[in-house]
């Protein structure tokens, strides 16, 4: 057997499911963003100027928790994804 690194299904599950939640860790406030500059206007109906503006605004009125918003789902997608691909 060698040693090092194990190469079996589990590990590479695991080190899948930690790349994946890192990856939505960090893009989904770029997410949120995209989102928000797409639908143009703010909760008060007025026009972001750009990214920057919305990213002020989504601090000034929510704060870090107002990036993250709705990542409860996308984690359980995340979870039932990886999970299929481990199962088939």
């Amino acid at each position: 057997a060698e040693m090092g690194v194990g190469s079996d299904g589990m590990t590479q599950a695991v080190a899948a499911g930690a790349a994946a939640a890192a990856t939505t860790l960090v893009l989904y406030p770029l997410d949120i963003v995209k989102t928000r500059l797409n639908t143009g206007v703010d909760e008060d109906g007025i026009p972001y100027k750009g990214v920057l503006d919305v990213v002020a605004r989504q601090w000034e009125r929510k704060g870090l928790h107002g990036f993250y918003r709705g990542i409860r789902v996308r984690k359980c997608d995340i979870v039932f994804l990886y999970e299929n691909e481990v199962l088939a």
